[in-house]
């Protein structure tokens, strides 16, 4: 419990459902800007010296074939195999954007293998959302590494691929560059340190955002398999469950407040920001008069959770650091949110004292 004066409690009664999502259509092709978009400031690459190269990303472009299903050269299978070796964990840091979606104070991306993929996505709020995914893909003919950019904004789903151009030799820097356009149209470093990892990416040759995190929790990181056969560049994500949440309250809201969904999978208590390390979360605004809501929380890592929900009545908890004020509303601390592969459901009812 926090130093901070005692919350005033409400009754909450929340209702967790968990399904099987079959993934989501695919974003604008070759042309679109995808999840990335125009910004300011400049272009930079570091490294000590490069042992993979691909000369032709600049100039490739034309329709996609779809591949010969053997390993051709290109991207080699051990620096697939390390880059997945090194990337697994729960990273979080604040986000520096040039963006419309503009800076916000922290990123917290779960970065699990689904089948064969690497994957994680933060909801910054109901209606956008970002992803990473990495996957091993040959499209053009030759084995690529590919990072895949791209989320949910306003509504509109977009998904930007980048292969891998080229790689330091000690294998602490990853640069990506654009599949059609390259590197003058996008342009990802990543770039390991002991437990951290900075991302920076440019667009059009200005910069997009910047992003050096640290690994909170680690996550399991399986031997690598080449894939059975050739991805399709164009194919949809690897299915994830889908996890639905029903809030309700006795009083009904004099203003509008956020509604806030918390999950970890280490117990929390009431203050994220001390106990444990959040590995998703997601908001809505509920309206005046309001006694209920409902939250979805898309492309979720199957698994064990604990669940926590806040009311943020003065819709801050962001600024204060995911700690609730003591008007705000809170839940029995974490309920246990069982996520299957297949789905899964979990009724629970919450009392609080009003």
């Amino acid at each position: 419990m926090s130093a901070r004066a005692p919350l005033r409690t409400l009754l909450i009664a929340v209702s967790i459902v968990g399904c099987a999502s079959p993934g989501e259509p695919h974003a604008p092709g070759p042309g679109s800007t995808g999840g990335f978009e125009t910004s300011t400031g400049a272009s930079s690459t570091t490294g000590t010296g490069p042992i993979h190269e691909r000369p032709d990303a600049e100039s490739s472009g034309g329709e996609e074939s779809s591949g010969t299903g053997s390993a051709p050269p290109g991207t080699a299978p051990e620096l697939y195999e390390d880059f997945f070796a090194r990337l697994p964990g729960l990273w979080v840091a604040p986000v520096q954007s040039w963006t419309s979606a503009g800076s916000f104070p922290t990123m917290n991306m779960d970065v699990r293998v689904v089948g064969d993929t690497l994957f994680s996505r933060v909801d910054l709020d109901a209606d956008n959302s970002l992803r990473f995914a990495f996957e091993y893909e040959a499209p053009r003919g030759e084995w690529e590494l590919v990072y895949r950019n791209g989320g949910d904004f306003l509504g509109d789903p977009r998904d930007t691929r980048t292969v891998l151009e080229e790689v330091s030799e000690d294998r602490m820097t990853w640069r990506f560059c654009a599949r059609y356009g390259g590197c003058a149209y996008v342009d990802a470093t990543f770039e390991f340190g002991v437990e951290t990892l900075a991302l920076d990416v440019d667009v059009l040759g200005m910069r997009h955002i910047e992003w050096t995190a640290m690994r909170r929790e680690a996550r399991p990181t399986p031997a690598a398999e080449l894939p059975d056969a050739v991805v399709d560049a164009k194919a949809d994500f690897p299915p994830m469950p889908t996890l639905d949440i029903d809030v309700s309250w006795t009083n009904p809201l004099p203003a509008p407040g956020d509604v806030w969904v918390i999950l970890s999978t280490t117990p929390c208590g009431v203050n994220p920001t001390q106990n444990c390390v959040p590995s998703r979360f997601i908001h809505v605004t509920a309206p005046q008069g309001s006694t209920q809501a409902a939250l979805r929380l898309e492309q979720l890592h199957a698994g064990d959770y604990f669940a926590n929900v806040v009311l943020d009545r003065n819709r801050n908890l962001i600024e204060s650091g995911m700690l609730p004020d003591p008007s705000d509303g809170v839940a029995i601390p974490d309920a246990p949110a069982v996520v299957d592969v297949e789905g899964s459901s979990l009724g629970v009812m919450i009392f609080l004292n009003p």
